[in-house]
């Protein structure tokens, strides 16, 4: 089941409407990648690691005064390549994000960090 969404920091109630735009953009995109992922995840894979049942990714974003995407840089890998990676086409595949706040630029861009997290508990791995 998917969980709730939550992760606010102090800028992200200043520029709450920015934030909620990225989700909006986001979220669903992220969600899909990793459904399908866990479809495809090898069994045996899974079965070496049933004690392991969350991993997180850490990845900064650089987007543009503009909106766009520049930018994705993995700081902390889940240990699979494919959440990780879901991750950050989430957000290329949204393309821009629309009226970025300029109190928010930094050396000409916004920087984002986000944590994605999976949790996975299958109910059984084999039949």
């Amino acid at each position: 089941s998917i969980g709730d969404f939550t992760a606010l920091n102090t800028d992200q109630f200043q520029f709450y409407t920015f934030y909620a735009r990225i989700e909006n953009l986001v979220r669903f995109r992220w969600e899909n990648k990793i459904r399908e992922t866990i479809e495809t995840l090898d069994r045996r894979q899974a079965l070496r690691n049933t004690s392991q049942n969350e991993w997180i990714s850490q990845i900064e974003f650089t987007i543009d005064d503009k909106g766009f995407l520049r930018k994705a840089l993995i700081l902390r890998e889940s240990g699979i390549q494919k959440f990780d990676e879901a991750a950050i086409f989430a957000f290329q595949d949204a393309k821009i994000f629309p009226n970025p706040p300029k109190e928010m630029l930094k050396d000409g861009f916004i920087h984002l960090r986000y944590a994605f997290h999976v949790n996975y508990k299958p109910t059984y791995l084999a039949r």
